[in-house]
């Protein structure tokens, strides 16, 4: 096995860098065009291995038929691989895809990844899925169908992705949709982008603290660029806490960010990270930062993928930290929470 050493003389970062673009609004963007009536163009999507297998998926999808006496034709198999966010936003869109018939599977990991709480919801709503080996996981058979829609509750400390997935659906609905909430929100931010993007292409809804209902309308095709990751900015920001002296510039994007991630700027100032936005982006400077910060605890329900960009940016910098809110950590792509403490 090779082994590799990296050396850098000083501890000064500069230079401009451009990011990935954000998987999460790609990918919300291409549920809704498969949904839209009309045509639209999406613009500095993601190169991502989840949204490449998304927009692929789509596509063979759209060329399944059904028989001509209406029954569902033989099914068509979709594997997504590892990718979460495709398996749950494709779980509700096939759900609704009439006279069609689907598999969806993934790896030996996406078979651990439970999808209980999602299908039971879309069952709720008239759907017709039924599973395949494990019950509560994939892999999943989908025989589309128009779903009726209604009222329904739903956990809301569940992962946002299966919210997400049922409100995109919604607007095609026959009664269209009232999601009820118990418990806790989490990751209330990708909601919040969801919602956003959705009112981008027309799509209008009535929130309450504990609901959001979206009675049946049609998207409305209107070009979309997607802004650069801020998720794939954090690690740029946890260099910059180690460093010296920096002068970055992260390219595409924005103060007024869809993503809940870009809290990431409020988050690294303790750090002595300064974030200054520019006209296309943001500048990092280092300064001294709380040089009294000795402990920290931050609650992660918003954001609980910067858990560990921000875990090991404590740990290098000998920081006590308590972090708290990373209960979906755990039925990631991996457990992340047991990553960390092994690799630590």
């Amino acid at each position: 096995m090779k082994k590799y050493c990296l050396r850098k003389k000083d501890k000064n970062l500069s230079g401009v860098i451009k990011l990935p673009s954000s998987k999460s609004e790609s990918n919300r963007a291409l549920i809704i065009q498969a949904l839209c009536p009309g045509n639209f163009e999406i613009e500095n999507i993601s190169e991502a291995d989840d949204t490449a297998t998304l927009r692929k998926i789509l596509k063979l999808q759209n060329k399944v038929s059904s028989q001509k006496n209406g029954k569902p034709g033989p099914p068509k198999i979709f594997n997504v691989g590892a990718g979460g966010t495709t398996m749950r936003f494709l779980t509700a869109f096939l759900a609704v895809q009439e006279g069609k018939e689907f598999i969806l599977t993934g790896s030996p990991r996406m078979k651990e990844r439970p999808i209980k709480i999602l299908v039971d919801a879309l069952i709720k709503l008239g759907a017709d899925i039924k599973y395949l080996e494990k019950p509560g996981f994939p892999p999943i058979k989908i025989i589309g169908k128009a779903l009726r829609g209604g009222n329904i509750l739903i956990d809301g400390s569940i992962s946002s992705q299966f919210i997400s997935a049922i409100l995109m659906i919604a607007p095609v609905l026959k009664k269209g949709l009232t999601l009820n909430f118990a418990g806790e929100l989490t990751s209330g931010p990708y909601l919040h982008m969801t919602l956003k993007i959705m009112s981008h292409f027309g799509i209008k809804h009535k929130s309450k603290p504990d609901s959001i209902s979206i009675f049946p309308q049609k998207y409305k095709p209107k070009n979309f660029t997607v802004e650069s990751d801020w998720s794939a900015a954090s690690y740029w920001y946890e260099m910059a806490s180690f460093s010296e002296k920096t002068d970055l510039t992260l390219l595409h994007l924005k103060r007024k960010s869809l993503q809940g991630d870009s809290m990431v700027a409020e988050m690294f100032k303790p750090f002595g990270v300064k974030t200054t936005f520019i006209k296309n982006g943001i500048q990092l400077k280092k300064t001294k930062g709380n040089s009294k910060t000795k402990s920290i605890h931050f609650d992660f329900l918003k954001c609980p993928d910067l858990a560990q960009t921000f875990a090991v940016a404590c740990a290098g910098l000998g920081i006590e930290a308590r972090l708290t809110g990373l209960k979906t950590l755990r039925i990631k792509e991996t457990d992340r929470i047991n990553a960390l403490q092994k690799e630590f």
